[in-house]
C-alpha cells in the first residue's frame, strides 16, 4: 500500500477535515465517471479511496502510523505478527463488505437477465404453440396450409439464450472477482 498521506497530499499531522477535504477534491479529480473511465485516473482514484479509508478510521490510521514510524524510520521495535492478524482480519472484512456491495451491485442485471430469458422463452414456446395449433388445424381439415410462426420462435430463441449468456457472464465475473479478492488476501 502507498503512504496515505502522500497519497492525499496531506501533512502527517493533518485533521480529518484536512484529509476529508483532500479526498473530496482528489476524488472529484480522478473518479471515473467524470473521466471517461481513464485507466491510469482509475487506478489513481482507487489509491486515493484506500488512502481516504485509512486515513478516515482512528484504529487503521493509528495502525498506519505506527507501522509507518516502526518499518520505515525503525525507531522503535515492530512486532510484525500483531500488524499483520490485525490487518488482515481487517482486510478480510473490507474484502466481504466489498463482496456483498458487489452482489447488490449486481443484482438489477442479473434480475433484468433473467426476465430478459423469461422474455425470450415466451415468444418461443408461443411461437411453437401457434404454429402446433395452426398445423393441427390444417391436418384435421383434411390438409391445406398452416402458419409457421418463424420471427417468433426465431426472436424467441435468440433472446433467451442472449439473455442466459448475460446472466452467465455476469455470475462468472462476479465469482472471478470473488477469487482474486481472497487469493490476494493470501
Amino acid at each position: 500500500m502507498k503512504n496515505p498521506y502522500e497519497v492525499l497530499g496531506v501533512p502527517t499531522n493533518a485533521s480529518i477535515a484536512e484529509i476529508k477535504s483532500a479526498f473530496r477534491s482528489l476524488a472529484k479529480a480522478t473518479h471515473p465517471d467524470v473521466n471517461g473511465g481513464n485507466p491510469e485516473l482509475t487506478a489513481k482514484f482507487r489509491d486515493v479511496a484506500e488512502a481516504y479509508a485509512v486515513l478516515s478510521d482512528p484504529e487503521k490510521k493509528n495502525t498506519w502510523d505506527k507501522y509507518y514510524q516502526d518499518r520505515v524510520f525503525q525507531k522503535t521495535k515492530f512486532n510484525s505478527s500483531s500488524f499483520y492478524d490485525s490487518s488482515v482480519r481487517a482486510t478480510a472484512v473490507n474484502i466481504e463488505r466489498y463482496i456483498h456491495a458487489l452482489y447488490e451491485e449486481v443484482r438489477p442485471y442479473k434480475e433484468a437477465a433473467k426476465k430478459s430469458v423469461a422474455v425470450g422463452m415466451a415468444w418461443l414456446i408461443g411461437g411453437l404453440v401457434v404454429t402446433l395449433g395452426s398445423y393441427s388445424s390444417a391436418v384435421k381439415n383434411g390438409g391445406g396450409t398452416y402458419v409457421v410462426a418463424w420471427g417468433a420462435i426465431v426472436f424467441g430463441g435468440i433472446q433467451a439464450v442472449k439473455s442466459f449468456y448475460n446472466y452467465v457472464r455476469i455470475n462468472n465475473a462476479v465469482a472471478e472477482a470473488e477469487v482474486k479478492m481472497w487469493d490476494a488476501l493470501k
